[in-house]
């Protein structure tokens, strides 16, 4: 078993850090919002603390391919002023920008795309950015 989540923690890892579907797209910094998320409800929050835990945690938390982490209020901040259709296409399609890449999915081949809103969601309320 402690074999099995070492060779799981090194795989995510290296998804955190690559993947061959990229896409290349500059933010410019500290952009004025533009985009009202609507307050999520508890029933989203603990579903993406669910998924955050269970796929995101490693590189959100460790900053793994220079990825926002999840204390980093800043950036963050930035990230909230891109509608949730967009962050969830980058999480979805995978992504590389100023701050590292996103892997297709997030490593995370079984998520909807609830699952990615409700963990987006969620960090971004642990970050303090939405209420």
């Amino acid at each position: 078993m402690k074999q099995f989540l070492s060779i799981l923690t090194i795989t995510l890892v290296i998804a955190c850090g690559g993947g061959s579907e990229k896409k290349t797209q500059e933010i410019a910094p500290h952009p004025t919002p533009t985009y009202t998320f609507q307050a999520p409800t508890q029933r989203i929050l603990d579903s993406g603390k669910t998924t955050f835990h269970t796929y995101c945690y490693i590189c959100h938390k460790n900053a793994v391919g220079e990825l926002t982490m999840l204390i980093d209020k800043t950036r963050w901040t930035e990230n909230r002023a891109i509608d949730i259709e967009t962050l969830i296409q980058h999480v979805r399609d995978g992504y590389t920008g100023n701050y590292g890449t996103m892997p297709l999915k997030g490593a995370c081949t079984e998520c909807s795309e609830d699952d990615l809103n409700n963990a987006i969601m969620y960090m971004m309320t642990e970050a303090v950015v939405l209420e």
